[in-house]
C-alpha cells in the first residue's frame, strides 16, 4: 500500500468501502446496461471509489468531468472524446447517435465503462447524452454526483427512473479512517489519534488527507517508538484552511460574527447567542448549514456545523477581535448561563481576554478543569490563580492536576512541608485545611516515586477534628493498598469508620480502597456493589477528588478481569475513556486505559492488538518513573514475548523495571507476570516457571489474589509439571483449587481444573478445560489446553484423538495474531490436499458419498477413500465432527 513518505501529495491509500466496492463491481458485471450513480458530499472519496471499482473490473474506460466553466458549452464534457464535430444542422438526435458511435472504438470489442465525474455540473447536452447511453444499455456507466437538487434533470432521471441504482456514500467510519491512516503513514497509528482525527474530519477523506499532510509537515503528527501520534495544537493553515474557507464562502460582517461566537462559545445556548448577534444572520447561517443546533434536554445548543469550521474560525480571528469576543461571551454567560461548566468557561474567557481576573474565579476554573481531567487547562488556570494572589487555595487546587500531569518535581515548592515558611503559606491549625494539604502532598509524593504514607501519618496524629482526621485516614487507607500494605489498608478503613459517619470525600476514598481490595481478592460481586453505591453519591464528592472516579472504574474492570468476564472488563475501560475524554490531555490516565486494553487483549489471545494498545500506552507516559509504567511496559514486554520478539520484550521489561513506581504495586503488578514469558521467549523455560512461582508468592504477600491466580496458572502453561521438583506441581494445583473456592466468577475454577488435569495428564479433562477457555473468550489459553490434551492422548496411545486436539489447537492459535508459546511450539497446520478439502466441505455440507461422487464425476469408492484420509488427518469420526472442525479452520 502506498504511503505519504515519498512526499508525493497525490499518493493516498484506498481503504474501507468494501461493501460499496462490491456493489459497484456487481453492477459492472451485469450483461446489459449496468452501472451505478455514486452520490455524496464533497471530500468523501467518490471519485477514488469509482476509480478502484473500474480498475478491478479491468474493462476499457473513458472518463468525462463536469465543470462550472464548461456548463455553458454543449457537449463540453465530451469534447475530448470527439474525433470531429458534426454540423449544427444535424440537430440533437444526430450528435447523440454520432457520439455514441464514436465511443465504440474505445471499447476495443468489449463493453466500455464510462466514468462521469461531477455529473451535477454537466451541460444539458452532455447530461442528455449520459441519459441516452443509460437507456441504450450498451455502455456501462459510473456516474458521480453531488448530493442535493442541483443536478440536471437528465442526470436526476438516472436514479429517479430506475435506470441506475443510486449509492449514497457516507463518511468513513472510525475503523475505515484507521485503515486509511495506517496505509498513508506506513505504520501503526495511536488509537487516540485516530479518534481525534476522525472526530475533526467527520469521516471526510479529503479533510483527513490534508490534516495528515499538514500534521506531518509541521511535526505535530510524528512517529516515536513505532507509533504515530498527534501531539500539540491543530495546525489550521495552508490547504486545510483553504478547504474550510471555500466551504464557508462569502460572509457578511453579521454572519461572520455568528460563526465567531459559535466557534469560541461552542456549544452555546441559542437564547444567549440570539442576544449577541442579529437574528436574521443567525437564521441565514443555519440555512446555509454553517452552524447546527442540537437539543440537549430542553435547551437548544448551537455550534459550527463541522469541528474544523470552529478550528479555522478561531485560528483566523485576530488577537484583538478574539479578546473582544471572549470578553463579551464571559459577560453574557456569567450573567445568564446555567450550565454546570459555565464557571470554567467564564474563567478561561476572562483569562484569555486580559484584565485582572478574580483569583476565586480562576481557582474554581482550575478545580472544574481537573474534574474534566483537562490537566493542561487546570494547570494554566491554577498558575494564573497563584499569580493573581490566590495563595494556599490556589496551590491546593493546582497540586493534584500538576502531579497527575507529571509535574511532581514542583511539588515541594508548591506545597512545602508545613511550618517551612514557604511563600504559599503554612496551613496553620485549621484541621480541614491541614487534611486537604496532607492529602495533596501525599498524592504528589506517590506519583513522584516517594513514600506518601509518613505525611498522612503525621497529619492524622496532629489533627483533632474527627471529620478532618477521617479525611486523612481514608486517604491513607487507599494509598496503603496501592503501596502493597494490605493489612495497614484494612486497619485504616476500620479506624476511619470508628470515628463515625464519614464525610462524602472520606466515604468515596474508603469505597475506592475497599472496592480495589475486593477486586484483587477475587470478591467481584462485593466489589461491584461497593462501586455502584459510591457512584450513586457521585455528585457529593467528584469535584473534591476527581481521581477517585477512574479508581472506582479501575476496580470494576479488575474485578471482571479476575472473574473472567473480559467483555465487561473491556466495557469498563471504555467507560473510563469516556470519563477522561479524548481531548482532555491527561496522558497518564490515557496511558492507563491503553495498558488495560493491552492486558485484556492479551488475555483474549489477540496478541497483535495487545502489542498495539500497550505501545500506545507506553507512548503516552511522561519521561522517568511514573504511574502505569509497569502496566503499559509490562504488557508490552508480555505481548512481545508471546510473539517471540525477544529483543523488544527484554527492552520493554528493562524499561518497566527502571520506571515502575514502588507506590503503584497493585496497579503495575502486571510487569511481574511478564517476566516469566520474557525468559521463556529466550529459551529459559525452567527459569520462566521459577519466575512465575516467585511472582505468585509476591502477589500473595501483598493480597493480590487475582494476580497470584494468573501467575500460578502461567507456571502450568509453561510446563511446571515437567520442570519442577516433586510436589511443586501438586502445590500449584492445590493453591489454584483453594483460590477457586475463595474467588468469584467462572475463571478461577477453570484455571484450577486445567492445572489438575495437566498434573495427571488427563486428556478428556484438558479438552474440557480448553472448551471452557474458549467460551470465556480466552483463545490462547484454549489453544494451549488443546495442545496439552493432544500430548496426553498420544501418551495414552490415542493418535486419532490426539490429532483432533492438535487440529483444534492449531485452529485457535491461528486466531491469536502470531502468538508463539511453549505449549504451541510443536503444532503444525493440518495438511489436506485440495481434493480432500473439497470433498470434506461437501460432506460437511450434508451431501452423501453418492451425491459427492456425481458432482465431482468420481467413483463412490474414491470419495470414501478421501473421506477416510480426511478423518485420519483431522482426528474426527463423522460428518458432524468434520463440519464443526472445518468451520473452525475456515474462520481462523
Amino acid at each position: 500500500m502506498s504511503s505519504i513518505h515519498g512526499g508525493a501529495r497525490h499518493v493516498w491509500p484506498f481503504a474501507g468501502r468494501t461493501a460499496e466496492l462490491e456493489l459497484i463491481g456487481q453492477r459492472l458485471r451485469v450483461r446489459r446496461g449496468g452501472g451505478v450513480v455514486i452520490a455524496g458530499e464533497p471530500g468523501l472519496g467518490k471519485s477514488r471509489l469509482a476509480a478502484e471499482a473500474v480498475r478491478e473490473a479491468g474493462a476499457p474506460v473513458a472518463q468525462v468531468v463536469g465543470t462550472r466553466a464548461g456548463a455553458s458549452v454543449p457537449f463540453g464534457a465530451f469534447a475530448h472524446l470527439f474525433p470531429a464535430v458534426p454540423s449544427p444542422r444535424d440537430g440533437l438526435t444526430v450528435p447523440l447517435r454520432w457520439v455514441t458511435d464514436a465511443l465504440r472504438p474505445r471499447a476495443g470489442g468489449d463493453r466500455l465503462v464510462l466514468v462521469v465525474d461531477d455529473a451535477h455540473l454537466l451541460d444539458h447536452a452532455s447530461a442528455a447524452l449520459v441519459l441516452h447511453l443509460a437507456q441504450r444499455g450498451d455502455t456501462r456507466l459510473v456516474v458521480i454526483a453531488g448530493r442535493g437538487g442541483t443536478a440536471p434533470d437528465a442526470v436526476a432521471a438516472l436514479w429517479k427512473d430506475d435506470l441506475l441504482p443510486r449509492l449514497d456514500l457516507g463518511p468513513l467510519t472510525q475503523a475505515e479512517s484507521a485503515q486509511v491512516l495506517t496505509g498513508a503513514l506506513g505504520g501503526h497509528v495511536e488509537a487516540l489519534t485516530v479518534r481525534r482525527l476522525h472526530r475533526l474530519t467527520e469521516g471526510n477523506v479529503l479533510f483527513l488527507r490534508e490534516l495528515v499532510m499538514t500534521g506531518v509537515s509541521t511535526n505535530v503528527l510524528s512517529r516515536a517508538g513505532g507509533v504515530w501520534s498527534w501531539r500539540g495544537e491543530l495546525p489550521v493553515a495552508g490547504r486545510v484552511r483553504e478547504l474550510v474557507e471555500s466551504r464557508l464562502g462569502d460572509l457578511t460582517a453579521a454572519e461572520r460574527e455568528v460563526l465567531e461566537y459559535a466557534a469560541f462559545g461552542e456549544p452555546l445556548d441559542d437564547d444567549l447567542l440570539e442576544g449577541l448577534v442579529e437574528s436574521d444572520a443567525l437564521e441565514r447561517m443555519e440555512a446555509r448549514h454553517l452552524i447546527v443546533c442540537g437539543r440537549e434536554g430542553t435547551r437548544l445548543r448551537v455550534r459550527p456545523a463541522s469541528p474544523l469550521y470552529g478550528e479555522v474560525v478561531r485560528a483566523r480571528c485576530g488577537p484583538l477581535r478574539a479578546k473582544r469576543v471572549k470578553r463579551r461571551l464571559a459577560d453574557v454567560v456569567e450573567a445568564h448561563g446555567d450550565r454546570p461548566d459555565d464557571a470554567l468557561r467564564v474563567a478561561v474567557w476572562r483569562l484569555d481576554s486580559g484584565g485582572r481576573p478574580d483569583p476565586a474565579v480562576l481557582i474554581e476554573g482550575c478545580r472544574l478543569a481537573w474534574v474534566g481531567y483537562d490537566v493542561a487547562l487546570a494547570e494554566r488556570l491554577g498558575r494564573a490563580a497563584l499569580a493573581a494572589g490566590g495563595g494556599l487555595d490556589a496551590a491546593l487546587a493546582l497540586a493534584t492536576p500538576l502531579v497527575m500531569g507529571g509535574g511532581w518535581e514542583e511539588l515541594e515548592a508548591l506545597l512545602p512541608v508545613p511550618g517551612s515558611g514557604a511563600a504559599t503559606g503554612d496551613p496553620g491549625t485549621a484541621d480541614q485545611a491541614h487534611a486537604e494539604y496532607a492529602a495533596a502532598r501525599a498524592y504528589g509524593l506517590m506519583f513522584g516515586g516517594e513514600d506518601p504514607l509518613p505525611v498522612l501519618a503525621e497529619a492524622a496524629a496532629a489533627i483533632g477534628d474527627p471529620r478532618a482526621r477521617q479525611d486523612v485516614l481514608s486517604a491513607a487507607a487507599l494509598l496503603h493498598f496501592y503501596c502493597g500494605r494490605v493489612d495497614d489498608a484494612t486497619e485504616h478503613i476500620g479506624l476511619t469508620r470508628s470515628l463515625g459517619r464519614a464525610s462524602p470525600i472520606a466515604a468515596a476514598r474508603l469505597a475506592a480502597a475497599e472496592a480495589t481490595m475486593l477486586a484483587h481478592r477475587g470478591h467481584a460481586e462485593r466489589c461491584l456493589d461497593v462501586v455502584e453505591a459510591a457512584l450513586r453519591d457521585l455528585t457529593e464528592w467528584r469535584e473534591a477528588e476527581p481521581v477517585l472516579l477512574p479508581a472506582l472504574v479501575c476496580a470494576r474492570l479488575m474485578a471482571h478481569v479476575f472473574a473472567g468476564d473480559l467483555d465487561e472488563a473491556w466495557e469498563a475501560v471504555a467507560d473510563g475513556e469516556r470519563l477522561i475524554g479524548e481531548g482532555a490531555g491527561w496522558d497518564i490516565g490515557i496511558a492507563g486505559g491503553c495498558g488495560h486494553r493491552g492486558q485484556i487483549s492479551r488475555l483474549r489471545g489477540s496478541i497483535g492488538d495487545a502489542l498495539a494498545w500497550s505501545r500506545d500506552g507506553a507512548g503516552r507516559l511522561p519521561a522517568g518513573p511514573v504511574g502505569f509504567a509497569g502496566l503499559c511496559l509490562g504488557e508490552l514486554a508480555h505481548a512481545a514475548a508471546l510473539t517471540g520478539d525477544v529483543v523488544e520484550a527484554r527492552r520493554a521489561l528493562d524499561a518497566a523495571d527502571e520506571r515502575t513506581l514502588p507506590a503503584f504495586r497493585a496497579i503495575d503488578f502486571t510487569v511481574e507476570l511478564a517476566r516469566p514469558w520474557v525468559l521463556a521467549a529466550g529459551g529459559d523455560l525452567t527459569g520462566a516457571v521459577a519466575a512465575a512461582l516467585a511472582a505468585a508468592d509476591r502477589a500473595a504477600e501483598h493480597g493480590l489474589r487475582g494476580y497470584e491466580m494468573y501467575a500460578l496458572h502461567d507456571a502450568v502453561r509453561l510446563g511446571a509439571a515437567v520442570r519442577t521438583a516433586d510436589g511443586v506441581a501438586e502445590t500449584i494445583a492445590d493453591r489454584l483449587d483453594r483460590l477457586a473456592d475463595e474467588m468469584d466468577g467462572p475463571l478461577p475454577p477453570v484455571l484450577a481444573r486445567h492445572a489438575a488435569a495437566a498434573l495427571v495428564r488427563d486428556p478428556a479433562a484438558l479438552s474440557a478445560a480448553a472448551k471452557q477457555f474458549e467460551q470465556l473468550g480466552m483463545l490462547l489459553h484454549a489453544a494451549e489446553a488443546h495442545a496439552h490434551a493432544a500430548g496426553a492422548y498420544r501418551r495414552l496411545g490415542g493418535p486419532r484423538l490426539a490429532r483432533a486436539s492438535e487440529t483444534s489447537a492449531w485452529a485457535l492459535a491461528a486466531d491469536c495474531q502470531g502468538a508463539r508459546t511453549p505449549a504451541l511450539a510443536e503444532l503444525t497446520a493440518p495438511g489436506l490436499t485440495a481434493r480432500q478439502r473439497e470433498i470434506a466441505h461437501l460432506a460437511a455440507g450434508g451431501l452423501t458419498n453418492r451425491q459427492i461422487a456425481d458432482r465431482l464425476t468420481v467413483s463412490i469408492r474414491t470419495v470414501a477413500n478421501h473421506l477416510c484420509g480426511v478423518y485420519e488427518r483431522l482426528g474426527v469420526n463423522d460428518r458432524t465432527g468434520l463440519a464443526d472442525l472445518l468451520g473452525r479452520l475456515d474462520t481462523r
